[in-house]
């Protein structure tokens, strides 16, 4: 039987882990926002997809790369990004992301 120090030990491991991640993914979604203010959709995109692979739980990685994908008409795949972004959701933070869309379309037309 493992001792406590052990087990904690590797707890503390497992969420220096885990915060390196969140890190990682946060750059990759950071670098997504200046592609994307750049108008380099596609570059973008692949940013937000990493950050979603890094942190799969974050609905804003996921929602800002169904926007990438929507706007590179690529539907079903936007559909996909949303759906993970509502089943991740609370009622009380949609209201943030239909915000955040219009902002996007509004970036790119102006």
């Amino acid at each position: 039987m493992a001792s406590a120090q052990t087990v904690i030990f590797l707890l503390i491991l497992v969420i220096i882990k885990c915060t390196c991640f969140v890190d990682v993914a946060e750059t990759w979604n950071t670098r997504g926002m200046e592609l994307f203010t750049a108008k380099e959709i596609p570059s973008a995109s692949q940013a937000f997809a990493e950050a979603t692979k890094l942190s799969p739980n974050n609905s804003i990685y996921w929602y800002n790369y169904g926007m990438m994908q929507f706007i590179q008409k690529r539907y079903d795949r936007a559909n996909v990004a949303f759906q993970k972004v509502l089943s991740l959701q609370t009622e009380s933070n949609a209201a943030m992301h239909v915000h955040r869309g219009i902002s996007f379309v509004c970036a790119l037309e102006c």
